[in-house]
């Protein structure tokens, strides 16, 4: 039996019973590990969004004895659209991981995009830079410059997964997908190449890019981001 002392993000948990809990948890030393939390009444301390500093031990899996709160996300938590999109980037991560795959670099923004959403900034904007970053550290950003079909200069067009990046109309006529301007392609580099720091009330995110970036998130991942249902209720 192994004991360590780890800081984590809590992305998930489930009830068990009256003390127990089953979470998931991502990890700067492990990745996204599953724990069980037994034995104890954990309160506020494994809210979802909330950082934690561990005691947990490994035998066949993960077991948690104690943790601290680091942080929690206060602002969020009495915020429904705030908790929404916040939900959404830790569903994000959840979903594009495999347990036990260490990416510090994916750790170390998830903090800061839970804390500038904590702080208030530009949420929506947040999010979607947030999610464009997550398929670029994964290895699938989209290519822009020029249709993935005829290699035609960008201009209005889809973003197009299967064809790994931009394709003018032209190419996909008959597209169920998005049509984006040139205007929303070039916010798309601007997403995945900005300090998430620097994002600020001027950025414009339409409804066509955000559904096509979340159309892209989920064919890399081959998985449906439910958070954004919740999102389009509270909008109506």
């Amino acid at each position: 039996m192994r004991i360590n002392k780890i800081e984590a993000i809590v992305l998930k948990d489930e009830q068990l019973k009256e003390k127990d809990k089953i979470i998931s948890l991502f990890t700067r030393e492990f990745g996204l590990i599953t724990a069980n939390a037994k034995g104890k009444k954990w309160g506020s301390r494994l809210e979802r969004g909330s950082i934690i500093q561990s005691l947990v031990y490994h035998r066949r899996g993960f077991t948690l004895i104690d943790c601290e709160l680091s942080w929690i996300p206060a602002n969020i938590y009495k915020d429904l659209g705030l908790w929404c999109k916040a939900s959404l980037i830790l569903e994000s991560v959840y979903k594009a991981v495999l347990p036990g795959e260490k990416n510090l670099q994916l750790y170390e923004l998830l903090t800061k995009s839970l804390k500038l959403l904590d702080e208030l900034r530009p949420a929506e904007t947040i999010c979607l830079s947030f999610l464009v970053k997550v398929v670029g550290i994964s290895g699938y950003y989209p290519v822009y410059n020029k249709c993935q079909r005829c290699s035609s200069r960008r201009t209005h067009g889809y973003l197009s997964y299967s064809d790994g990046g931009y394709v003018c109309s032209n190419c996909y006529p008959s597209s169920g997908l998005a049509l984006l301007s040139i205007n929303d392609f070039a916010m798309l580099d601007m997403l995945n190449s900005i300090d998430l720091n620097d994002i600020n009330d001027s950025f414009c995110i339409n409804k066509n890019l955000f559904n096509a970036v979340i159309n892209y998130y989920e064919n890399v991942f081959e998985n449906m981001l439910y958070s954004t249902k919740v999102m389009e209720q509270i909008k109506r």
